[in-house]
């Protein structure tokens, strides 16, 4: 079993950036099939947004044109208790922001201007859930990774070529109207 990677000492590398984006003031749950964006009528910010991974854990960063960090969600291992998909739109997701310092935290609705934009902030977290998953078990991903035919050369085997068109004695045949300048 691998030690568990501490924070401090990985890298941080981002995963996605995203531009103009909206959060949302957003009203409380009140079914539980969950949000909808259609019930957000108050935007309380316009920014940026980078998702980035440090170890096993992931964030997103909502920035301002400046880059100033605005607000945080560190995303849980249960990915769905940091961030929901809305249920009548594929452009917003309720996320939970956090105050690092106090751990107070409270949710916000993001809407992506764009439906595509909202399909890589999806897809990011399936792919970082694989490559985290990859990294615990890496056996279990061993036989799918491994190269499916072994083309390498024995020791003393050799590699004949037939190329069309090329004599046996290894001459090449003459164009037509070529003088012999031997």
């Amino acid at each position: 079993m691998q030690p568990k990677a501490n924070l401090d000492d990985s890298p941080e590398y981002t995963l996605l950036q995203k531009r103009n984006i909206l959060l949302y003031k957003i009203p409380p749950v009140l079914t539980a099939k969950g949000h909808y964006l259609n019930e957000w009528k108050e935007a309380v910010w316009q920014g940026n947004l980078r998702v980035a991974a440090k170890g096993d854990r992931a964030f997103v960063y909502f920035l301002d044109d400046a880059q100033q960090i605005y607000a945080v969600c560190p995303v849980a291992d249960n990915i769905e208790s940091s961030i929901q998909k809305c249920v009548d739109s594929s452009r917003g997701y309720a996320v939970r922001i956090e105050d690092p310092a106090s751990k107070r935290y409270m949710w916000v609705g993001l809407a992506f201007r764009d439906r595509n934009d909202s399909f890589d902030f999806n897809v990011c977290f399936e792919d970082f859930k694989k490559h985290k998953d990859m990294d615990k078990n890496p056996a279990k991903y061993a036989e799918a990774n491994r190269p499916v035919n072994d083309f390498t050369l024995k020791s003393g085997e050799k590699l004949s070529l037939n190329i069309g068109g090329l004599e046996s004695t290894g001459s090449r045949p003459k164009p037509a109207g070529a003088a012999d300048l031997r």
